[in-house]
């Protein structure tokens, strides 16, 4: 297994890459979601269970930003958006995952493997 590219963190930003394009279009960053959680989590105060620690990250103000893409929120589901929309997703190896219920993200947002993605945290 190759290492992953790094991961940039400076300033109430984290920058990582599209590294993986599945046959759906789904596209998986480089960002695991400890980064993110921890990125995430270094501005609020430390919770006592992992529980709590998710229902705080839900409380922080973020995006994510690749090309003209920006969202909002991080869902625990596809579901949880409506059918057509995109989407940020911890996938099932851990990573972050962009795409689009019901649909192709690679396709729909024209990114591509390479292309930053960017998580801005707002304190």
């Amino acid at each position: 297994q190759l290492p992953l590219p790094s991961i940039q963190c400076s300033h109430g930003t984290l920058t990582g890459e599209i590294i993986k394009i599945d046959s759906f279009g789904n596209l998986t960053t480089n960002i695991s979601e400890d980064v993110l959680t921890d990125f995430l989590m270094s501005s609020t105060p430390e919770m006592d269970t992992v529980g709590q620690q998710h229902k705080c990250i839900e409380s922080v103000t973020f995006e994510i930003v690749a090309k003209s893409m920006c969202l909002k929120n991080l869902n625990s589901s596809y579901a949880d958006s409506a059918v057509g929309a995109p989407l940020a997703i911890i996938n099932s190896f851990g990573l972050l995952e962009i795409a689009i219920n019901m649909g192709n993200a690679e396709a729909r947002l024209g990114l591509k493997g390479g292309d930053s993605v960017i998580v801005r945290r707002f304190d």
